[in-house]
This record gives structure tokens, C-alpha cells and sequence, in this order.
């Protein structure tokens, strides 16, 4: 599909431009629940992610004897078979709730079954409320064999009646997948039972270690489609577009995935006596040669990183490398060449130490957790919330106040301290996702370097490292990887899994976002000014965009602010291209091309456009506006926590449409996302 990325991108900036005049004047109407004084309609709803477990044979578990029962805890790949049963218990249960008769027995759905009907059993055991049977809940696959994603059938509203229904739904969606686990197990009870069950957590944290996920086929072999030597492809959900997304990310990325998180030497060490840390230590440093020899012998495939610069020595790249993601990595590797400061390639002076973890010992067991495959990012699960208010310029404003608080929210929910069965000096998932679906080529790293220090201010020093990187391309053979031979390499400067870049709210009036809808403007000089402070990021992001596509986009009537998010989204490459669905014109209503890239973006925050459904709906459906995705929370072990980071996120929403925009400039943004990696951000700041 190489010879049409260009033509597909191309066709999705077209198809949002005519589905925008369908959608620019959506107003959505208020319903009951949803009253939100100055806001108007505002409904929302959940997304939560599940892992299915339950525990390892004991033959299967290293050092265990007969009757010993080793509890080792292992990944249940059966959400294929468990989504199939619970949607159609669903269906039952709607089917007789829309007729006016009691639910059924199905999946536990009724409320006269054991431990599932409303009050306490005559032995006392805890009973389901009618609300919580009355519930309906939508099952989604995700990415991982593992994995359930559940979000309510109908959306919340913002009264506190309506608020407390969360509560209900996330209770319903537990209780029903255990329910259903136990009837597949033949079991009925708990994890005590040793049956399978569902857990809401943001990574299974002995993913890719024998027992306790599933082993690769052929040990010490790639396997096919990922390429992994630690996780079986099994692990992925079967469904095409997850075997094609995992494929075409590792075809064009032109090596193989590398996802390094620094580990815990303070926790790790403590396993260790003195004797193994000396023992240890030795076989840590060996190892770090020989990746650090073959990376500067320039394999990328053996070493799943880019070479350094010439002229960088073994000790600025220890220095340099620590902590740091690829792309930051090669920018301070080419700024040491080019005999800047750090800081220099970054927003200001002060970002430099945001990308640097603290300096601490390597760990015994390695500096690094290095994983290397897909499923260690897209296999960490979730909280996500998704608001519908009134119309666009609402949704412009939330989105903008939505980046202010990602990074907050997605500190205080942190939930991931371990990774491949080790202890990680960071603790939450976001960097291992955002390195298990990064796409971009060695050429499109470095175009990054350039864009990064160009856009820095830097001015005497800015030839040399560019004449640097330019040395580094024709060392390489020009800027290679995939699809770069023929055109220069856009400076896509994160991956598809970031912060959010651009703000969207920066032309709309002073007087508000009601203004906007009654017909207000914004004073055309304010509005510049405003968004020259408040999007300095721009220039990076504008770097990227096809040629002609933001012109493209404002001939048509989109703001400046909006036409540039979605001239940036259509930057990427399409990973999945339908057999046949090459050519699909705007003019015939298809919008098939602009969610391609739309859904393939996964940042910090997600506008969302009413869309149609083709060329038999040319019109969004009735009742769906534009929305606005807050995607940074972690999966906390228990409903009360889920429940908690998503009410807060409901009442937020609540109170930016009710009181006024909440903005930052887009750069204290995208670092406020860096800094919230580090352990206890949360409490430290």
C-alpha cells in the first residue's frame, strides 16, 4: 500500500472537509440528566479496560510439587470466546426490559439469581441492586488476546443521580464477567476457587514471563507477526486489523519495536546480597557493550536503536541515552555534536531536566526493562472518558482544558510500578505505549532533530548541527527507512502515542463559547496574538502537514487552530488500508480515510467530529455531537478508584463549561506530560 499513503492522506483531508459542513452547526439537544447551566447538554461515558486471569496449572509452574498449590497467576486468552457470550446475554436482557419482563438468568443478568438479586441473601451474602441489574453495558475487544474493554450501553448525564450511575455500571460489568467466567470454568466462585476472573489493571505486570503469559512458539525465534522473542503472537486478539496494525508499525518503522523503561535499582537491589550484586553488576556491564557495539557497527535490527552521531564516545552515549526516548535521544546526541547544551533542542531551559529520569545506579538486573513488541504498550489497560456538550466550540474549549489536567490525572492515577516481572523507576504506562507504536524512521527521527533545534531559537550554532544530522544522512545512504527515498522525511517529532500538541480554542471570543454559537467573533489581531503565545508548538506541527493541506482546510471554512490538528493528524501514514479501499472521493460522502488516521492517533486528548456513515448516511446520526476524549487515566484495581478519577473528570468538564476556558500554552503542556513519568509525580509534583 507504500505507492497510495501520500493519496490516502491526501483523501482525508478532503473527506473532513465535506463531512465539516455537515458537521460544524451540530447542536445537540438536551436530555434528561444532562442540564448544564452555561454549557448546555453535556453527556459522557467510560471506557475501562479488563484483564482476564486466573491461575497456572501447577505442572506449568517452575519448582512447584504436586499438591504444593503454587498460585501463579497467568493471563486468560479468552476474550474471543468470553465477548460473544456476554453481548448476546446483553441482547436477552434488553429484549426483555424493552417488552416489560423480568431479566432472564443469563450471564447471572437476573435479579432472582443467586448472589445477583437486590438486598442480602438469607445467609447474608451481598445481592445485586435493581439499578445494577438494570444497567446495560456495550463489550468491545481490545488489542490483547487478555483484554475486555466495557463501557455503559447508555450515556451518563452530570446530576448527581445520574453521576452515582457509574457506580452501578462498573459493578454490572465486574459481577457479569466473573459470572461468565465461572460458568466457562466450571467453577463457582473467586480467584480462592482458582477460576478465571476479570481485573481491572493498567499492565499484568509478568507479561512476557514464563508462566505467567503465553510463551513464545519456538524459544529464541521471532515470532512472525511481531517479531517478539518474549510474547506469543497468541497474545493478540484475533482479528486482522490488530495482526495488520502490529505488521504494518514494525514494515515501516524499518526495525524492530524497543520499548526501555530505567529500572528500580533501590527496590531490585534489595533481592540481592552483596555476592550477587558484584556477580550481577559483571554481567550487566558485558551486556551493555555488546548492545552498545552493535549499535555503533550500525545494526539497528541487533540493537532496536539508532546509531549515535560520529564522533559521540561510549560515555556521552551512557550519559545521554539514560532515560531518554529514542527521538530525545538522537536530539541530544546530535546538540553534543554540535557543541550545544542540552536545553537548547527543547521549549526552554528548563524542559532539559524533565527528560532526564533521576540519576540512580543501574539496577543488577540491567539499567533497563527492554521489551519488544506491541503487546507491552497496547497491552496496558485503561480509564478513558468521553464528553458530548452542546456543540464545536464547547468541544474546542473542553479540549483545551482537558490538556491542562491530562498529565495531573494521569500522575495521581499511576498504576504501573513493574514491567516484565521487574520493578521500573516510573510508574505509569504511557512511554511504554507511546515506544510500542512508534512508527517513525530512522530518516523521520532525525528530520525531528532539526525541526527541534531549528525551532529552539538557535542560531549560531544551528548550521553545525545541521551540517551534523545532513553527515549522519550520508554516512546512512541518504535518510532511508521506509518510503523516504524519494522525498524528504517529514520531522514528526512524537509518536502516535503522545501529548497532545495543538490548542483549539484560540479563535473562538472573548465572550465565550455560547457566544460563538449565538454568531460572536473573535477580534481577528487578539485571536493571532492569543494563539502565537498559546501554541508554540505550532511551528513543530506545521512542520509535518502535507503541503497545502492547512490552506486546504481554512478555504473550506475550518479556524486556523482546527484546520492545523486536523492537518496534523492526516500527517501519519495510514496502517490499515482495506483490500479495494484505496480510492474512496469525499464528493460520494466516504469518510472512511479521515478516521483511518483519526483513529490511529492516539494523544493525550481526542476531538472527535459527528461524523456520517458513508454514502448511506452522509449526515451524523441523529442525537451524536462533537466530543471530546480525556485518554491519560490509569486502570486502578477497584471500582471505587475507577469511579473516582472519572467522576472528577465528569465534574471538571462540568465546571470548565460552566465557569470558562482553562488553557496553558501547548508546550507547558507537552512537558507537564514528560514530568509525569517519574516515580511519585503524583505526590511530588
Amino acid at each position: 500500500s507504500r505507492p497510495v499513503l501520500a493519496a490516502v492522506r491526501h483523501s482525508a483531508v478532503e473527506q473532513f472537509v465535506a463531512a465539516y459542513q455537515l458537521a460544524k452547526d451540530v447542536v445537540t439537544a438536551t436530555v434528561p440528566g444532562s442540564e448544564n447551566p452555561a454549557g448546555g447538554s453535556l453527556t459522557w461515558g467510560d471506557e475501562l479496560e479488563y484483564a482476564l486471569m486466573a491461575f497456572a496449572p501447577e505442572e506449568l509452574v517452575e519448582g512447584c510439587n504436586a499438591g504444593d498449590a503454587c498460585n501463579a497467576l497467568r493471563l486468560e486468552l479468552a476474550a474471543a470466546e468470553l465477548i460473544p457470550r456476554l453481548e448476546a446475554a446483553e441482547a436477552e436482557a434488553l429484549a426483555l426490559q424493552s417488552a416489560g419482563l423480568p431479566l432472564g438468568s443469563s450471564a447471572g443478568l437476573s435479579p432472582s439469581s443467586p448472589g445477583l438479586s437486590p438486598g442480602l441473601s438469607s445467609d447474608g451474602a451481598e445481592r445485586v441492586s435493581s439499578a445494577e441489574v438494570a444497567e446495560r453495558v456495550k463489550w468491545i475487544p481490545e488489542y490483547g488476546a487478555w483484554m475486555v474493554e466495557a463501557t455503559p450501553a447508555e450515556p451518563y448525564g452530570c446530576t448527581e443521580s445520574q453521576l452515582w450511575r457509574m457506580r452501578e455500571s462498573l459493578a454490572a460489568r465486574r459481577r457479569r464477567m466473573d459470572a461468565m467466567l465461572a460458568k466457562r470454568s466450571g467453577v463457582t466462585g473467586t480467584p480462592d476457587a482458582r477460576g478465571s476472573f476479570a481485573l481491572s489493571v493498567s499492565a499484568f505486570p509478568l507479561l512476557g514471563v514464563r508462566p505467567h503469559s503465553p510463551p513464545v512458539k519456538n524459544r529464541g525465534k521471532p515470532e512472525p507477526v511481531s517479531g517478539s522473542l518474549l510474547v506469543s503472537d497468541s497474545s493478540i486478539m484475533a482479528n486482522p486489523r490488530f495482526d495488520a496494525l502490529t505488521a504494518n508499525i514494525r514494515s515501516r518503522r524499518g526495525r524492530q519495536i524497543a520499548i526501555r523503561v530505567r529500572a528500580d535499582f533501590s527496590l531490585e537491589s534489595l533481592a540481592f546480597d552483596d555476592e550477587d550484586l558484584s556477580a550481577a553488576a559483571a554481567r550487566t556491564a558485558a551486556d551493555d557493550e555488546r548492545k552498545l557495539l552493535l549499535s555503533e557497527s550500525g545494526d539497528l535490527t541487533a540493537a532496536g536503536i539508532l546509531p549515535p552521531f560520529n564522533g559521540v564516545t561510549k560515555s556521552d552515549y551512557a550519559d545521554y541515552n539514560n532515560g531518554f526516548k529514542e527521538v530525545d535521544a538522537d536530539l541530544a546526541l546530535g546538540l553534543k555534536a554540535a557543541g550545544l547544551p542540552i536545553s537548547y533542542g527543547l521549549s526552554d531551559a528548563s524542559d532539559a531536566a524533565t527528560l532526564v529520569l533521576p540519576k540512580t545506579p543501574a539496577s543488577p538486573l540491567g539499567a533497563n526493562i527492554e521489551t519488544d513488541c506491541m503487546a507491552f504498550g497496547m497491552g496496558c489497560g485503561c480509564l478513558q472518558t468521553t464528553f458530548q456538550p452542546k456543540a464545536l466550540p464547547h468541544a474546542l474549549a473542553l479540549h483545551d482544558a482537558f490538556m491542562v489536567v491530562a498529565p495531573l490525572v494521569l500522575a495521581l492515577s499511576a498504576a504501573t510500578p513493574m514491567l516484565h516481572g521487574r520493578a521500573a523507576e516510573t510508574d505509569v504506562r504511557w512511554d511504554s505505549i507511546a515506544a510500542g507504536v512508534d512508527d517513525r524512521t530512522p530518516g523521520e527521527l532525525r528530520a525531528a532533530v532539526r525541526s527541534r533545534v531549528n525551532n529552539a531559537h538557535v542560531s549560531a550554532a544551528e548550521g553545525a548541527a545541521t551540517a551534523h544530522c545532513n553527515a549522519v544522512d550520508d554516512s546512512l545512504g541518504g535518510l532511508g527507512g521506509a518510503g523516504e527515498s524519494e522525498q524528504k522525511a517529514r520531522p514528526l517529532f512524537k509518536s502516535r502515542y503522545d501529548s497532545s500538541s495543538l490548542l483549539l480554542s484560540t479563535f473562538l471570543p472573548a465572550a465565550g463559547p455560547d457566544a460563538a454559537l449565538a454568531g460572536a467573533v473573535a477580534n481577528t489581531n487578539a485571536a493571532a496574538t492569543l494563539d502565537a503565545q498559546l501554541n508554540d508548538l505550532a511551528p513543530l506541527a506545521d512542520a509535518c502537514a502535507d503541503p497545502g493541506a492547512i490552506e486546504k482546510l481554512q478555504l473550506a471554512g475550518v479556524p486556523l487552530p482546527l484546520a492545523r490538528h486536523i492537518a496534523w493528524v492526516c500527517s501519519r501514514d495510514p496502517l490499515v488500508i482495506g483490500a479495494g479501499r484505496e480510492v474512496l472521493p469525499a464528493s460520494e460522502g466516504y469518510v472512511e480515510h479521515f478516521e483511518l488516521l483519526q483513529s490511529t492517533n492516539w494523544n493525550s486528548v481526542r476531538l472527535k467530529p459527528p461524523l456520517g456513515k458513508g454514502p448511506s448516511q452522509r449526515a451524523p446520526s441523529p442525537g451524536v455531537g462533537w466530543r471530546v476524549e480525556l485518554r491519560t487515566m490509569e486502570a486502578s484495581l477497584t471500582d471505587f478508584e475507577n469511579g473516582a478519577f472519572a467522576t472528577f473528570s465528569a465534574l471538571y468538564a462540568a465546571a470548565v463549561l460552566a465557569t470558562g476556558e482553562f488553557v496553558n500554552p501547548s508546550s507547558i503542556c507537552f512537558r507537564n506530560l514528560k514530568r509525569r513519568g517519574c516515580a511519585y509525580s503524583g505526590i511530588n509534583g
